[in-house]
């Protein structure tokens, strides 16, 4: 039960981290860099919680 759990939890942070890279080329492309920098940040911060 609990490495299901675990195995969940990775997912979900692996589908915010795609939907943020995601975003990230999206603000790119748009050359949005404002917004670009905001999602960059939010990347870096949930790159903190997952290698900590």
């Amino acid at each position: 039960m609990d490495f299901r759990h675990c195995l969940e939890a990775n997912l979900k942070m692996a589908q915010k981290l795609a939907t943020l890279e995601n975003l990230s080329l999206a603000a790119s492309i748009e050359n949005d860099t404002e917004y670009q920098h905001e999602i960059c940040k939010r990347i870096d911060e949930l790159k903190e919680k997952i290698y900590l």
